[in-house]
Order: C-alpha cells, then structure tokens, then sequence
C-alpha cells in the first residue's frame, strides 16, 4: 500500500467529515437531513407498520358529525351529552384537541350545560393557546391545572408568550388545560411537539403532558422538567418511571408511526354517542366498538376545511391531532427517537470516508463509481436499519455527498495524475507489451520507476540471415519495407504469449518473458513463441513468393536466468530492458544457430525448464563466445509434438 495513498486518504476523509459536520448547521443542509428522515418515517410505515397503543381511542368529529350536528361549532348541549355517557365508561382521561376559549353569549345554557357534564369526567382536558391579542383576558385563577415547579436548566430556551387564551373561566375551574403551540420547522413540515410552555414566567404542561399526567395521576410537583434532557414523571399502571426526551426548547421530537386512518381504536363523534345512548337502552354494542374504561379518549377534528392541518412526516396535509396521538403512543410505549451522538456518527463517517478513499484512489478507474455507490449505499443502508432496529436517527443525506465529494475529488486526482501517467506509460509501453500484460503493469505502475530489480526470465534473440548481403543488394525503401512488414509479424508472435519486446537492434528482435509481471512459465511461452514467430515467417515467405520476392531466413536463441530489469537510463531518457549474462548468452546462443543450421536454439538451462511436450534434440556442448566453459544446447524443431 502507498503511503501516499494513506495520506491522501486521510486527508480527504476528514476534510469530508468537518464539511459535513459544518454544512449541517446552515438551514437549506438541515432541511436536505431532514426531508431524508421524512424519508425513513415514510418507508417504515410502509414496510414496519405498528398497531397503535390500545389504550389510545381516536373520537373524531369527522364530516359525518357535521352533517349531523350542524355546522361547526355545533351547540355545546352536544358536548354535555357525550360528557355523560362517557362519563359511565370510566376512561382514564378525556381530552379535547379542541379550544373552547370563549363563551357562547348566544347560547349560555349550551355552555352550562357543558361545565355540568365536565364535572363528571374527573380528568377533562381541553386546549389552551399563546395569543398576539393584548385585549385577552390570561389571568385569573388556573384553576386544577397548576404550573410544573420542577424545572432544571436553563429557561431562556422555552417557548414563551405573556398573552394566552385559556378555556373560559367556567371550563377552566372545572377541567383541567394544556396548550395545543405547535409550530413546524422552516420547512412547513411539524416534527417535534412541545410538552411544556412557559407563560407568564411559570411553565406550564402542553395538551400531551397535561394528558399524560392525568392518566399517570401524576402531581405537577411529581414531574420534573429537565430541560435540554428528558422530563422524567411517574409512569402509568404497570411502569415506575417515564424518560421522556425534550430538547433545550421543552419539545419532544416525535416518532410518527400511525396516520389518523391507522388508530383501529377510532370513531366518528356522532356515532360514539349515539351507539353509547342505545346502550343505555338494552342494545348491545358492535364487536368493533372501542374499549374506554382506563383508556386515554382523544377528541379532535378530521372533517375536511375544518381540522387543524399540517404536514407531517408521513403526510403532506393532515389533521394534527395525530402529532398529540403519536406522541402519547410513543411515551406509552417507550418508543422515542433518538438521534445519534454527533461524535459517533462523525466518527463513523471518517472510519469509512477513509476507506472509500483508499479504495478509490486503487482500484480500477470505471470500477470508481460502482465503489462510491457501494460505500454510500451501504451508509443509507446502515443508518435506515438504525432507524428500524433502534429508533435511531444518523444523518444520512450529508454524508453521502460528502462520500460523492470523495468520488469527486479522487476522480479528479487519478485523471489528472495517475490515470495521466498510466497513459502516458500505455503511449510508451505498448510497444514492447501485449494489452494483458500492459493492464498488470498499470495496475502497478510503480513497477517501472527508474531502476532496474533482478529478476527471473527467459530471453529470446532472433535475427535474419545474411541481411547485410541483402541490403546491401537492395533499394533502402524496399528493405524498409521488409523490415516493417517482418517485424510486425514476429512481434505479433511475442506478444501472443504475453512477451515483452525489448528493442529493434537493425534486424534483431530481443524479447523476454517474466517481466515485469512474473510467469511461472515464461520459458515454455519464449518457446512457443519462437515456433510460433517459425510459422510466421513460413507464411510470410510464401506471400513473398507469390510477389516474385526473396525469401528470409531467421535465428532464434533462447536462455532462461536472473537478470536485471527495469528502466535503465537517466531521467530524461531511459528504456525498459533487461541487461546481465543471462541476456548476452541468449544473443550468442542466437549467433550459434549457424553453426549447427537449426532454426532455434536454446539452453540446458531453458531445456530443463519447459518439460515435455516440445520436439527436442540435444546438440551436446560447444563453445560459447565470452565463456570460459562449453555450453550444452538444444535445438527445438518447429512442430511441436504436444
């Protein structure tokens, strides 16, 4: 592995980590994040649908009780008959999404009759809301509804307002309040909820905590707000403690699992009374009539025009009293999100930017797009099965353009630097490689810095006969002629089994195998190939022929050993070759041809090396120029017997 590699890897993992750690923080970023958790909520409620607590009874005043009741509002007597019937029911709570901030003056006894009937349900709950209108009358006595004292941290956070609109003195003296405030992120979408409000500097429970509590039967001074952490209240039948997590402004981010049209525990206002009125006349109730006794009953609006609309994770526009149901069904169920520690997300992300740049600045350049789809799908993948598995929520969107930021930045350093030197050494090298070998040597292209390293090979000299005579005889353009054409022949022979062609040397051809990639084989393909480059000058004769040409005859010699290879030369001007005896032996044994008028021949050295399946015959030794000892050769006839 490169150092170098190393380096630059690390370089850009972490130039990418703080890119996205600071990009975060502006709002367009933050909204990216957040549409790709919009995301999550949506394919989880696709692919992991969750029943609904059932403790949690949806009554919705729908078009159906409009059409019924009149428009709304629709007279409060309604109110006090449900109130009662109710009431027989025994639910835990009853909580209306609904304000009733001001009283009917047309229709007083509507509201009578409404305050009556809440003194039967012993915890009724109904909203309360900041208000801009100075002329709003926000004191006087809470009534049951008393501010939190516990409250840890700093305030400075909370949302807060001095004017409100509470539920008119009457309801508010005999049913408790909780504030419905509940404003969405710059991007419309409502993700977090608020459960404590500060108003008049005392802090007060939102409409879900004021529910929660009542059906905990928790005290104010039972729960304590620790702001920026969790508040923390005892826990209802069955449970010692709730933790429930808020952020620094008092709100709970919300973990949308249901739609309205998901609570199986829902019905139309209308029909919830009027089936509980003929109850109370003999008649038996439908098998899907929801169970109330200890149950938390919800009332809000979902008629068309009329419901308090937003957006939300799992839908474009939709009643909000699913954002007080989910939250109620999470605190029920222990069932928050949470999102991960910036550190050990931050952490991750560099542990595989780092890998994914090393792995792009190695391996092959079409395979780098196919790399950073793998290394981001794989973080998507990893942070959506966190989402799933752990109600943990890991940005997702960011890091994977800062992994595209990687891609980017390696294609752009590989193009303009290795991928330019890879081409620059295929315009050089392919003249002496084959295209197989040529993609091994660019898979390590380090290969071939200056300096030669001793290798083991196999060398392959060739030369015409009697060319000087030839030349000497002949026009200077038709020899040029021969040459090019003979040349391309042999070398197409060379490179069939994956040789390296050394140089040109007048007529010679000097050619080696083993490097610079090594073959455990390069003696047999030397040999294969000179029958080879045999044949061709067979056919190449017989086109001469044909041209009233003359015939060429060539010598090949061949000797395997260790010798240095690699660029020799100088930094302005060098040559990929391999120098040492091993090479000189292989031109001699090529000038030893003559002597014993074979075509190839090759040494004891060579001979042991290629094993059977060749045609060989044992020349015994002679003399070698430049050698103090005979050297035993053999000459290789040009069918070859396997």
């Amino acid at each position: 592995m490169k150092k170098r590699h190393v380096l630059v890897s690390l370089v850009l993992a972490l130039a990418a980590t703080l890119a996205v750690v600071a990009l975060d923080r502006f709002s367009f970023c933050r909204r990216i994040e957040l549409n790709g958790l919009d995301a999550q909520f949506k394919l989880r409620k696709a692919l992991m649908p969750v029943a609904p607590d059932p403790r949690l009874v949806l009554v919705e005043i729908d078009d159906y009780t409009l059409r019924k009741f009149g428009a709304w509002p629709f007279n409060r007597i309604y109110h006090q008959g449900l109130m009662e019937l109710l009431a027989k029911e025994n639910p835990a709570t009853v909580t209306y999404d609904i304000l009733f901030t001001e009283e009917r003056k047309d229709n007083p006894s509507g509201d009578a009759a409404f305050v009556n009937a809440a003194h039967r349900i012993p915890n009724l709950t109904t909203g309360a809301n900041s208000s801009v209108d100075p002329l709003v009358d926000s004191t006087g006595d809470p009534g049951p509804t008393q501010p939190l004292p516990q409250i840890e941290g700093d305030r400075s956070g909370l949302i807060s307002f001095k004017q409100t609109q509470l539920p008119f003195p009457a309801l508010r003296s005999a049913s408790y309040f909780g504030f419905v405030n509940c404003e969405p992120d710059a991007d419309g979408v409502h993700r977090k909820l608020p459960l404590v409000v500060e108003a008049n500097g005392r802090v007060f429970p939102s409409l879900t905590l004021q529910t929660l509590m009542l059906y905990a039967q928790a005290a104010p001074e039972q729960v304590r707000v620790r702001i920026g952490e969790e508040i923390v209240m005892p826990g209802g039948k069955g449970r010692l403690e709730w933790h429930i997590p808020i952020d620094r402004q008092g709100r709970m981010r919300v973990n949308f699992r249901n739609g309205t049209e998901d609570f199986s525990n829902e019905i139309s206002y209308f029909d919830l009374a009027k089936l509980l009125r003929e109850k109370e006349q003999g008649k038996p109730l439908p098998p899907k009539f929801p169970h109330l006794a200890d149950s938390i009953v919800m009332i809000g609006f979902v008629a068309e025009g009329l419901a308090d609309e937003g957006a939300t994770p799992i839908a474009a526009n939709g009643p909000l009293v699913e954002m007080h149901l989910n939250a109620i069904d999470n605190v029920l169920k222990g069932d928050f999100l949470r999102p991960v520690p910036t550190f050990f997300w931050m952490t991750a992300l560099f542990a595989i930017a780092f890998a994914f740049a090393l792995t792009a600045l190695r391996v092959r350049f079409w395979l780098l797009l196919p790399a950073g789809l793998m290394f981001g799908g794989g973080w998507l993948i990893g942070t959506t099965l966190l989402f799933f598995a752990g109600n943990l929520w890991t940005p997702s969107v960011m890091p994977c353009a800062g992994l595209a930021s990687i891609l980017f930045c390696t294609l752009s350093l590989r193009y303009f630097g290795e991928e330019k030197e890879k081409r620059r050494i295929r315009s050089i090298m392919s003249v002496y490689l084959s295209e197989k070998i040529m993609s091994q040597v660019l898979a390590k292209p380090e290969n071939l810095e200056l300096g030669g390293v001793r290798k083991d090979v196999t060398v392959l000299f060739s030369d015409i006969r009697g060319f000087t005579t030839y030349s000497d005889a002949t026009e200077p353009e038709d020899v040029t002629a021969l040459l090019n054409e003979y040349f391309e022949v042999m070398v197409e022979a060379v490179f069939k089994y994956d040789g390296t062609l050394d140089k040109f040397i007048g007529d010679a051809i000097m050619a080696f195998w083993g490097a610079p990639e090594a073959q455990e084989d390069h003696a047999q393909r030397a040999v294969r190939a000179a029958i080879e480059m045999r044949r061709a000058i067979g056919l190449f004769n017989a086109r001469r022929k044909e041209k009233g040409l003359q015939a060429i005859e060539c010598g090949i010699g061949i000797h395997s050993g260790p010798a240095l290879v690699g660029n020799i030369g100088s930094t302005k001007r060098n040559n990929y070759t391999a120098i040492g005896s091993t090479v000189n032996l292989a031109s001699r044994l090529e000038s030893t041809t003559k002597k014993f008028h074979v075509p190839i021949l090759i040494s004891e050295e060579t001979r042991k090396r290629i094993g059977e399946g060749f045609t060989i015959t044992d020349l015994g030794e002679t003399p070698i120029a430049g050698l103090s000892k005979p050297e035993r050769v053999f000459g290789v006839e040009e069918k070859a017997s396997g």
